[in-house]
């Protein structure tokens, strides 16, 4: 298995991606903040799960910095909500997950960034294929490289699930 730090930036311009870790308590506040507001996800949940993660060698959760302001998060998870409702999906075992970049920051290419950076991590940590789920991205995610899997509806929500191979 490969090392790789913990901050590390593969492109070498202003930005810099942070594998989070357990003590990174103003982070996981910060993008609990970011998640409630854009998906309503408690505050006190995000954290609780962001600790989780960060302790996790199989899993893991960036934050993306650019000049030194924080931009873009986004993780790969063993469990997204999206199991409990379909089990047949649990085939899938890594799950990009919560994607999410600023709104001031949006249409600036570091969504896309941040997903090719895990995608790229991923695959140095011995992870063969990634899935996730969408109802509001799944052309941006076509553009990098995902293909879609399946379409369902659930609670009112249609949503895409695609899949990637590294």
């Amino acid at each position: 298995m490969h090392t790789l730090p913990q901050t590390f930036n593969p492109i070498q311009d202003d930005r810099i991606y942070i594998r989070l870790k357990p003590d990174h308590d103003a982070y996981f506040a910060l993008i609990a903040d970011w998640y409630s507001a854009e998906w309503h996800i408690p505050t006190d949940l995000t954290i609780q799960k962001l600790t989780a993660i960060a302790a996790d060698k199989e899993q893991f959760h960036f934050l993306m910095k650019v000049r030194g302001d924080s931009v873009a998060t986004g993780g790969i998870y063993h469990h997204v909500g999206i199991l409990d409702r379909v089990p047949p999906l649990r085939i899938y075992r890594h799950w990009l997950a919560l994607l999410y970049t600023r709104d001031d920051e949006r249409g600036k290419g570091y969504g896309a960034a941040l997903c090719q950076q895990m995608t790229i991590y991923a695959g140095q940590i011995g992870i063969k294929s990634l899935s996730l789920f969408t109802d509001t991205a799944a052309d941006f995610y076509k553009r990098q490289g995902w293909e879609q899997l399946d379409q369902l509806t659930l609670e009112g929500r249609h949503l895409t699930v695609m899949h990637k191979n590294l």
